[in-house]
């Protein structure tokens, strides 16, 4: 039971994709992000009956589709446009899987993907909470298109005064328009969102993503859950 990030982010009003979003306190966000990283992550490891990579690429990591309940939980949801590289895959001529603004340059020029196309993607999501405003954006679909394959967005500091240094490299890396530049797993951006909290101040817990949900959303906390304003 909980809201996708879309109403975290724009509370009030998530139907409505031109409303105002309001960043996240950058711990938080990282936190979602790192857990969301762990979630694909795992996808991404997973094997056939004989060991052989099934090459699993979510392809639609936005938003809408990373959900934070109730205790604190975040779940990766919505793989109906994951592709298995292994497994025959039909589409409409020129269709584009996925959300626009979240999607690779690779994924968008119809070039081959792998698992640093979702990388791309948390990359983006996790501008998107801390700045408030997206990576890549547009006026139309087409300007959203060459934003994200000129690859130039302009950095978080550039936008939020005082935004943290270490979390800007961690973004702008994951964003890379070159693949290789990226993380090149998630557990790596995983594990690098988990240093920046760890170096940042004390734990980001599961009763701190609740009380943010209850803030944002007025959602009611489990029982036993802490509640109160969630730590930056």
């Amino acid at each position: 039971e909980g809201p996708s990030l879309v109403r975290i982010v724009r509370p009030g009003s998530a139907e409505r994709d031109d409303a105002k979003r309001v960043p996240l306190p950058p711990r938080l966000a990282a936190r979602i992000v790192a857990e969301a990283s762990a979630g694909l992550h795992a996808a991404h490891e997973l094997r056939d009956e004989s060991g052989r990579p099934l090459g699993v690429v979510h392809r639609d990591v936005s938003p809408q589709n990373v959900l934070l309940s109730v205790d604190g939980q975040v779940k990766v949801t919505d793989f109906g446009v994951a592709k298995a590289l292994n497994k025959i895959n039909v589409t409409l001529a020129g269709q584009i899987k996925g959300k626009l603004a979240y999607m690779s340059p690779e994924q968008l020029s119809g070039g081959g993907i792998d698992r640093r196309s979702d990388v791309f993607a948390l990359g983006s999501l996790l501008y998107e909470l801390t700045v408030g405003q997206r990576a890549f954006d547009g006026d139309s679909d087409p300007e959203v298109m060459r934003a994200i394959l000129t690859g130039e967005p302009f950095p978080p500091s550039r936008i939020v005064n005082g935004f943290p240094p270490a979390l800007e490299q961690i973004i702008m890396r994951a964003i890379a328009s070159d693949p290789m530049q990226r993380w090149q797993t998630a557990r790596q951006m995983q594990e690098a969102l988990e240093g920046y909290i760890a170096q940042s101040g004390p734990p980001v817990t599961p009763a701190d993503l609740a009380a943010l949900l209850h803030e944002r959303t007025g959602t009611p906390p489990l029982s036993g859950a802490r509640s109160g304003r969630p730590a930056k």
